[in-house]
């Protein structure tokens, strides 16, 4: 299995085929020389099964390959298979790994796993040179499949191609690697009824590693059970192995994850319906059982017992959009990175932010304090006035988020960039350079870690961008998600939410139950705003690019767009408790244990136990409405959002416009009111 280092660059026909012992390499080295302009390389950059402990540097030549001359790189295609029926073939035909005979399937996945570099590879005892160990074959397939993955992000030609796929819709995969690596069909097979031919010519053989067909057919077609496996009638103990060894991330990368939640529920519905329970305190990343269910990519069922599974199922349904890479029209919202916190020193979840995934953005942070004054500059006195009456941080920050995005007020004349340093990530200080004028940006919660550009969250071409936030009231109260948001200058969409949250502060409004408090300035708030203004236009519209998974399993405990990932939550005591009775709330505030210290200190659903959601300093006149039917709150929404967009326009002609006596006259001449504050200018 030796071979030399190719001499010379090759090109974009080249390919280079990687995949694991029954995973379909040899029928794909087949059909790829039959149908494809293409040459094989099986051995230049290291044998196509992968051996762990050997031709590492030989995988290294190929990646340094890419990096320098990405279009003088081979393809490159890996081939997976399902774990079920994988594990069931390398027990039945073990290449490289003779086992004793009369071995049992326990006792197979159980033990030590060697590979052996020897001509008869099923001869026991094995002989030959070790070529790749493992401490079993579920360590085995993890390791590989995660190195298979780490090198696919470092290419710019890789295709992931199951071979249940291959056998299930041959015409569809051979599709998508035509576009993925980029080949091209041989000159004889120019029709479609000519590949078609070939194509099935090839998948009625089977085929040994050096080309030639084997004796007996290979089925045309095979049905999803064989597939999958079969029914995998194997015993609980083999079941409960598997469930509980198998990575749960590395498998979803791969996309076999609804084929673990399928075998593995099955099998905690045929054990012990206590089993769920008794391993849920020593769940891990690998370990299955009590975190298949919808609920493990939302939030466990530990920490919200009454959540259903089918709330939860109907949450990763959504809609969601991936911003557009480019805009056309160039870009709309302007590149300023807005975020508000507890204390005056810049937190470094935002020096890592502007440093990575925000370059090029001018940052715009605030303490508590210069955030009110901000508040007060850009969006005028009575937002000034709402953002000092709520007690909790939390309520302060949301009317500074919607300010900061929503503003088209004056710059202030002294505020400045903050100054970003870290000595513990060694990022060098920012030098000070003036603001621009506050006109929408990005806005990013100070406790959150992007993992991706800011561009694959948020689109930087138009409109406002904002996520999916868990429904709240066991499903019957949606919300929108605020910790990444984005918009241009005086989107609607925070339009509306700076007016409801001052028609809600002058009524002092407080929900009567704890599911509601997110009414207030929050997600529920915005979700109703986000119905009575998704189909206006004239700023673009709204786009849902991302949901919330806090307190999910890994890998999806955070922010998740279509793609995966995309941002990552800093953990909190609150969220990730030792002990499970720590996510109850105290119920023995009283409004009388509460210094200021004390407030700021509390969660937001603690103040409102002691109906401490307001300042009792709050010089916002109050108003007599407390409480708004749902349906009668957006139809509301809509209508003032629709009379300050007339008078936006009417503020934008304003050389056909007549001003008499501070009132401006809308269309037939009905008179629309004067600005009261940066909110109707």
């Amino acid at each position: 299995m030796e071979a030399t280092t190719p001499a010379r660059l090759r090109n974009s026909s080249t390919v280079v085929l990687f995949g694991e012992r029954h995973c379909g390499t040899n029928l794909m080295q087949q059909l790829l020389m039959t149908l494809f302009d293409v040459r094989i390389e099986p051995l230049a950059y290291g044998f196509k099964h992968w051996w762990l402990d050997h031709e590492r540097d030989r995988r290294k030549q190929l990646l340094g390959l890419a990096q320098a001359q990405p279009s003088a790189a081979p393809s490159v295609l890996f081939l997976v298979r399902g774990p079920i029926p994988w594990l069931e073939a390398m027990y039945k035909e073990p290449h490289h790994h003779p086992k004793p005979p009369n071995m049992s399937f326990q006792q197979f996945l159980t033990r030590s796993w060697r590979s052996y570099e020897q001509a008869h590879p099923f001869r026991y005892p094995p002989q030959g040179a070790v070529v790749e160990s493992a401490a079993d074959i579920f360590s085995l397939r993890e390791e590989k499949l995660a190195q298979m993955l780490h090198m696919g992000l470092r290419l710019p030609r890789k295709a992931f191609i199951q071979y249940e796929e291959l056998l299930g819709a041959p015409q569809a995969t051979l599709s998508e690697i035509v576009r993925k690596l980029q080949l091209k069909w041989r000159d004889e097979l120019a029709s479609e009824s000519a590949r078609v031919h070939a194509l099935w010519k090839v998948l009625s053989r089977k085929y040994d590693p050096n080309g030639r067909a084997k004796a007996g057919m290979r089925p045309r077609s095979m049905s999803s059970t064989e597939l999958n496996g079969g029914t995998w009638q194997r015993s609980l103990l083999v079941r409960k192995l598997v469930c509980t060894r198998l990575n749960v991330s590395v498998e979803r990368e791969v996309g076999y994850l609804k084929a673990m939640v399928r075998i593995c529920d099955s099998y905690v519905a045929a054990a012990d319906p206590s089993l769920r329970a008794r391993l849920s305190a020593r769940n891990s990343g690998n370990e299955l059982l009590h975190t298949l269910g919808p609920c493990s990519w939302v939030r466990p069922m530990a920490l919200t017992p009454s959540q259903p599974e089918s709330m939860c199922a109907d949450y990763l349904h959504l809609p969601m959009s991936a911003p557009s890479a480019t805009c056309e029209r160039g870009e709309r919202v302007p590149r300023i990175y807005h975020a508000v916190g507890e204390k005056k020193v810049v937190p470094p979840e935002v020096t890592m932010n502007a440093a990575s995934s925000l370059k090029g953005f001018e940052v715009n942070y605030h303490d508590d304090e210069s955030a009110a004054a901000f508040v007060r500059e850009q969006c005028g006195h009575e937002v000034g006035q709402a953002y000092a009456c709520f007690v909790a941080p939390a309520y302060r920050a949301d009317v500074f988020r919607f300010c900061a995005l929503f503003s088209q007020g004056p710059p202030p004349t002294t505020t400045t960039t903050a100054q970003l340093h870290s000595r513990e990530c060694g990022y060098p200080r920012l030098p000070p350079r003036p603001l621009p004028k506050m006109v929408g940006g990005v806005y990013i919660d100070t406790d959150i870690v992007m993992l991706v550009p800011i561009t694959r969250v948020v689109s930087l071409c138009d409109g406002a961008s904002l996520g999916h936030d868990i429904p709240m009231d066991r499903g019957r109260l949606p919300g929108k998600q605020m910790k990444v948001l984005a918009g241009v200058k005086g989107h609607p969409l925070y339009r509306c939410m700076l007016g409801r949250i001052i028609e809600h502060a002058q009524a002092r409004y407080i929900p009567t139950s704890q599911a509601h408090l997110l009414n207030i300035t929050g997600p529920s708030l915005l979700q109703a705003c986000y119905e009575a203004t998704q189909l206006d236009a004239a700023q673009g519209g709204v786009l849902i690019t991302h949901r919330d998974s806090r307190n999910a399993n890994y890998p999806l405990s955070g922010l998740v767009g279509p793609s995966g990932l995309v941002a990552f939550e800093q953990p909190k005591q609150r969220d990730y408790p030792l002990d499970i009775r720590q996510t109850e709330p105290r119920n023995t505030w009283a409004r009388q244990d509460m210094s200021t210290p004390d407030r700021d200190e509390k969660h937001y659903s603690e103040l409102w136990r002691a109906n401490m959601v307001y300042s009792d300093q709050c010089e916002l006149g109050r108003s007599a409405n407390r409480t708004m039917p749902r349906a009668a709150f957006v139809k509301k929404s809509a209508r003032i959002v629709s009379n300050l967009n007339e008078a936006l326009q009417l503020q934008a002609a304003a050389a056909t416009t007549t001003m008499r006596g501070g009132v401006m006259r809308g269309k037939g001449g009905r008179n629309l009111p004067g600005p009261r504050s940066a909110l109707d200018a």
